[in-house]
């Protein structure tokens, strides 16, 4: 969102600096506390994945709570950004700016090496 700047008698859009305008809305989204993803494709996927467990199969399927729905929404997301967190820092530990698939493919190894860590 640009505003404009007077000169004289004529207006002009004002210009940023590159990624000025991507680190506001970086801000701008980090400060928020509503979800990134959008409550009914959420809650769509969790019902087609939840359908084919042995509960869905008893009297009219499974039903869960919206409470429940949105503690696995929040839980969803909160795992999500870590992921992208970590895979972000795999790259710039490779002195790269973007995240690739190798980065997330390393976060998820070691992920689950310290899974397996953890239990031993």
């Amino acid at each position: 969102q640009r505003r404009p700047i007077t000169v004289g008698k004529t207006q002009r859009q004002r210009r940023f600096k590159p990624g000025v305008a991507a680190l506001r809305e970086i801000r701008k989204i980090q400060q928020s506390t509503r979800f990134c993803l959008q409550k009914t494709p959420f809650q769509r996927l969790v019902r087609e994945v939840t359908q084919n467990t042995k509960h869905a199969e008893h009297e009219g399927g499974l039903r869960i709570q919206a409470s429940a729905l949105e503690a696995l929404q929040a839980a969803s997301e909160d795992l999500l950004t870590s992921v992208f967190e970590m895979s972000n820092l795999a790259a710039i530990h490779a002195k790269r700016v973007t995240i690739q698939q190798k980065d997330m493919v390393l976060v998820k190894n070691i992920l689950t090496i310290g899974d397996h860590l953890g239990t031993a």
